[in-house]
């Protein structure tokens, strides 16, 4: 049944009249045996006048600001997409209500609102209905669950709609007749947006097995033991990678096939089936990103103007937080011309109510973060703690539950109806996985917020252009706005307070970096500048409990506080970066132009497609932007690829072309060098390895733990030391956690028989070593020469690593290298060498000595993985140093054991 039978049937069964033209409306008195109908008068210009003779509102007219933001929507209402930039706090939700329901009573128009979860859909239909005296009706779970009296008044556009975006751009959504659609928290749309032409494949599942078996022989072996591996280890756990276009082009008839047969809408991940149907005919719009046990189809952004729906509404309006100046509205929503509206007076430059912000690794250790919980949670007896993941918010759950039983426990399925079981408990924490903005805890609701290990990418296409293609600063804004959002859930109003306690080190460095600070507003830059000089003067987690409890009681020493912070928002100095612009500039175009490769793509229209990725690349023309463009040269080459596929004349050399400036540009990804040969048969591509893209994130984890250079440089010293030791069991410790600092998966088993320290460099190469350290005479020489028994300890290794550690390949490469300060061989152990390497303690200790200092030089500028520049810097300093991992391998191959000096 089409929406205009439904709309007849439903009005029937009421008994309404509608008109598009006139809405009326219906009385029926008991004396009366036919009904009276009347029409309704709108006599209002403005949603300003219109709600100022709302007599339901329970709060106070429009503020300032409000009204005047809505004054420039007026002024903008012929544009079919418009952006409010409003802060956390600003009072985004009534605005864009009373918009909508100024429209929807004016022109009898459809109106929906969009939220990204059914509890903030009840939240604002809760705020709207009783607040603000507006008309708002809450479309939440499963449609065949709406109430007919609901949809008949939606339809009817006698009110407001508030759903999910899940719900509006699901396959035979019940909203397909929209005139206004309202989307708001904006920013936070993009996965419920694109979950709707995503198909996310783990293992367990039958699609898993066969993709796997239909990708296996286009995929390297380390990818595609990292792709299948259980290990836990952790390099494959935070592997990701992509299969380039080009390579994949020629199976995806076989993958269309394939999954057509193997999903079903009704298994549990029925929603691939459904996402499937939209993609099946567009796979070579699609990229294929993969994970540890895990595959997802998706294209670059959402290709929402192909959903029917969206592409008929009359206006979409949008609000968030922050609006970006880097594109970020046309990559989440994809589609481009959005009028954006700015924030009004001195919004941008001021915060809501006081926080007290607290960052407790700066000073003290991550071994006390459960005792930070639940020590302030003592002196707060409400608490918020936002976390990454399920699995720690249960972590953190149990811990209360083992610690204080008297604390209630909430989740955020416990919120979805109401908040009020949380907030009015006296002694209560509620753990919400993954929901750092939307849900809000205003004045005594709460004042005490965590947020532990804040996730700074949150997909796989996200966690691929950081990791692999340096393209982090792509997400800078995002970044910032999820950040901003976070601070913001329990300050929602100017005399409002609440402590934020911010543990783990995934974004410290966005916290505490002057440059990175300097994007917020004074107001917030202040607090987190006042927080970050206070964290570090903390001793003790008593102490800390003592200054939230001054801070939460009001006590007349906190006054010192808010002073110093008064003095530090009155200091900030905006400043006119005209580079930072310029990039922001240059991405902003860029956005639009990738709005417009998407949807030729999907057309199938791969001329037009080589020549906007082409545009897109050669406009990301700074350094920074060098991963960026990266990407944008593969694409250009794949779409060459298949022009030439389809026997276009011309484009082979343009995609060789395109592929070359691509790996110049990117050391992490071992496929990308291999691409001229393995698409078009080039044979003049560089293909050697230096191993730096096995170690790079891992040597960025270890430098994002470091909370402080002072730090880093007390880890760094502290390996220094234990090289230096005569001590072999200090020289081993110092040897396996100089492993770990230079990115390899470092391991010393205490196992009878076990290997020294040995570096996994990646899953086909294993350097495992034998440390003997012996004793010096006065003068610091080493008598003793290396004994036969010494050698055989050495001899097994290769053996034990093959048997024991699943890291590896079958077929992996071990190197075994018998490191000591001793330069003697034992003629009797000469017979025995045959294998093995050597390497001098002081050789040894000088060349980590290089490796270390590059890595200190490195620390200062270095604030999250993916940095375009800092990578290509580290890499240019350490190639300079030759301390590149394939240097240790080399200076590890040049010495046979068999070539000491033999003594009897």
């Amino acid at each position: 049944m089409n929406h205009n039978s439904q709309i007849n049937m439903i009005l029937a069964n009421h008994s309404s009249i509608v008109s598009k033209k006139m809405r009326k409306t219906v009385y029926k008195e008991a004396s009366m045996p036919f009904i009276s109908i009347q029409s309704e008068s709108f006599a209002y210009t403005t949603p300003q006048e219109m709600y100022q003779d709302n007599k339901m509102k329970r709060i106070k007219g429009l503020l300032d600001y409000q009204s005047r933001m809505i004054e420039q929507y007026m002024g903008a209402e012929a544009s079919r997409s418009i952006a409010f930039e409003l802060p956390t706090g600003s009072g985004k939700t009534l605005i864009g209500m009373l918009i909508g329901e100024f429209r929807r009573r004016k022109n009898q128009e459809r109106v929906l609102y969009l939220t990204p979860t059914n509890q903030l859909a009840k939240q604002v239909v809760d705020q709207a209905n009783n607040q603000y005296g507006l008309n708002a009706t809450a479309f939440c779970g499963p449609q065949w669950n709406y109430s007919s009296q609901d949809k008949s008044k939606f339809l009817a556009s006698e009110s407001v709609g508030v759903t999910t975006y899940s719900s509006f751009f699901a396959s035979y959504s019940f909203f397909d007749d929209v005139d206004i659609l309202i989307m708001d928290d904006v920013h936070s749309s993009e996965e419920p947006i694109l979950s709707n032409w995503s198909i996310d494949i783990r293992e367990g599942e039958i699609a898993f097995d066969v993709m796997r078996s239909i990708l296996q022989e286009y995929l390297d072996e380390t990818s595609l033991h990292y792709l299948t591996s259980n290990s836990g280890g952790h390099a494959e756990i935070r592997w990701c990678d992509l299969l380039p276009v080009a390579l994949a082009y020629d199976i995806l008839p076989i993958i269309q096939k394939e999954l057509d047969t193997c999903l079903s809408k009704n298994d549990t991940s029925s929603s691939n089936y459904y996402s499937f149907q939209r993609l099946k005919a567009n796979l070579h719009a699609c990229n294929i990103y993969l994970s540890n046990r895990r595959i997802e189809i998706r294209p670059w952004i959402a290709p929402t103007e192909t959903f029917k729906p969206f592409r008929k509404t009359k206006q979409r309006i949008m609000m968030s937080a922050t609006l970006g100046a880097n594109g970020e509205l046309e990559r989440i929503t994809g589609i481009k011309n959005i009028k954006r509206l700015p924030v009004v007076g001195d919004w941008d430059k001021k915060g809501l109510g006081r926080r007290f912000v607290l960052l407790p690794d700066l000073a003290l250790s991550s071994k006390d973060h459960d005792n930070i919980l639940l020590d302030l949670h003592s002196v707060s007896k409400r608490s918020v703690v936002l976390t990454p993941t399920d699995k720690e918010a249960g972590r953190v759950a149990d811990l209360f539950r083992s610690n204080m039983p008297n604390t209630s426990i909430f989740t955020a399925s416990d919120i979805v109806d109401s908040k009020n079981s949380f907030t009015s408990n006296s002694d209560a924490v509620i753990t919400l996985a993954n929901r750092f903005d939307g849900i809000d805890f205003p004045d005594d609701e709460c004042r005490m917020l965590f947020i532990v290990d804040f996730p700074k990418v949150v997909n796989l296409q996200e966690n691929f252009l950081v990791s692999c293609m340096n393209a982090s600063i792509l997400y800078e804004e995002r970044i910032r706005t999820r950040i901003i959002q976070a601070l913001g859930r329990c300050t929602r109003n100017g005399s409002d307070f609440s402590a934020v306690c911010i543990m783990g080190t995934s974004i410290l460095k966005d916290l505490t970096s002057e440059a990175r600070r300097a994007s917020l507003n004074p107001e917030l830059r202040a607090e987190l500048e006042y927080g970050v000089r206070n964290s570090k003067e903390y001793s003790s987690i008593a102490e800390m409990s003592s200054d939230l409890a001054a801070f939460l009681n009001r006590d007349k020493s906190w006054e010192i506080a808010e002073d110093g912070i008064v003095t530090l928002r009155d200091s900030c100095k905006e400043k006119e970066d005209a580079a930072t612009n310029q990039i922001k500039d240059i991405m902003l175009h860029a956005a639009t132009n990738e709005v417009d490769y998407l949807y030729a793509l999907w057309k199938g229209d791969f001329e037009s497609a080589f020549n906007i990725a082409s545009k897109i690349a050669d406009a990301l023309n700074a350094p920074s932007l060098a991963g960026y463009r990266c990407y944008w040269n593969v694409c250009a080459g794949n779409m060459a690829s298949i022009l030439a596929k389809q026997g276009v004349d011309g484009y082979q050399s343009s995609g060789i072309d395109r592929y070359k400036k691509a790996a110049q540009n990117n050391s992490n990804l071992r496929w990308l060098p291999l691409l001229p040969h393995r698409v078009f048969g080039d044979q003049s591509a560089d293909i050697s390895e230096d191993f730096f893209c096995d170690t790079i994130e891992a040597i960025e984890e270890i430098m994002t733990s470091c909370s402080s250079i002072t730090k880093y440089a007390q880890l760094i010293e502290g390996i220094k030391l234990k090289l230096a030791s005569i001590d072999g069991k200090d020289f081993e410790a110092g040897h396996e956690k100089l492993g770990t600092v230079l990115g390899f998966t470092s391991k010393n088993s205490s196992e009878n028989g076990a290997p020294d320290p040995y570096w996994i460099i990646n899953p086909k190469l294993c350097l495992v070593a034998e440390d003997k350290i012996y004793s010096e005479n006065t003068g610091g020489n080493v008598e003793k020469s290396i004994p036969l028994d010494d050698v055989r300890q050495a001899i097994p290794h290769a053996d034990w690593i093959r048997k024991n550690e699943n890291e590896l390949l079958p077929e992996a490469e071990i190197v075994t290298v018998f490191i000591s300060n001793s330069k003697l061989l034992e003629a009797s152990a000469s017979h025995a060498t045959g294998g093995l390497f050597y390497l001098n303690r002081e050789s040894f200790k000088k060349w980590a000595i290089k490796a270390l200092d590059c890595l200190v030089d490195a620390y200062p500028n270095f604030i999250e993985k993916g940095d375009a520049i800092w990578r290509q810097n580290l890499h240019q300093a350490m190639t300079t140093e030759g301390v590149l991992p394939i240097d240790y391998v080399n200076m590890i191959r040049s010495s046979p054991l068999s070539a000491l000096v033999k003594t009897n």
